[in-house]
C-alpha cells in the first residue's frame, strides 16, 4: 500500500531514500531502504523505519527524502 504525503510523492516500503542528519553535510547523509510505515490513527505517515548500513534507523518523514525511481 502506498501512502501520500504531498501531492505528487508517495512513500512505499522498499524505496530508497536519503536520511537527514542533523550537523551532517548533504553529500554525507546515509542512504537507505524504507522498510516500515507507521501511519497514525488519520492514515497520515509521520514516521518511517530505514535500513541503513546494516541497522534500522526510525525517522521522522520530514527528514527522509525519496528518490523518485519509478
Amino acid at each position: 500500500m502506498a501512502y501520500q504525503i504531498k501531492s505528487n510523492e508517495l512513500l512505499e516500503v522498499e524505496s530508497l531514500v536519503l536520511v537527514k542528519v542533523n550537523n551532517v553535510p548533504p553529500f554525507h547523509c546515509p542512504l537507505g531502504r524504507m522498510t516500515s510505515l507507521f501511519p497514525g490513527q488519520d492514515c497520515v505517515v509521520r514516521v518511517v523505519e530505514v535500513w541503513v548500513s546494516g541497522h534500522l534507523l526510525k525517522s521522522a518523514v520530514t527528514k527522509v527524502y525519496v528518490f523518485p525511481l519509478k
